[in-house]
């Protein structure tokens, strides 16, 4: 079964981050509550700076507040997307 977590959010007035994990070179894209955020690709191997799969984003949203929650999921080749729920700041 493919992973896929959020592990961080930060919250910086409009600006919002989110970093997580997937499996490696897996396109993923993350939200806040239901404002996309965008897409990004997993990192594939190790590298000095990064882990295997991890991936972050970064997003200028005027995001309404209190949120309620930040999900991430994976793009496959299938036709529905495997959704997974995050933590909140």
């Amino acid at each position: 079964e493919p992973k896929i977590a959020v592990e961080a959010v930060e919250i910086d007035g409009s600006k919002i981050f989110v970093a997580g994990t997937a499996d490696p070179g897996r396109k993923v894209r993350a939200y806040a509550d239901a404002i996309l955020l965008g897409d990004a690709k997993t990192s594939a191997a190790s590298l000095t700076r990064y882990r295997r799969g991890a991936t972050s984003f970064a997003a200028n949203r005027d995001l309404r507040r209190p949120l309620r929650a930040v999900a991430s999921d994976l793009r496959m080749a299938a036709p529905k997307p495997i959704p997974r729920f995050g933590g909140m700041r």
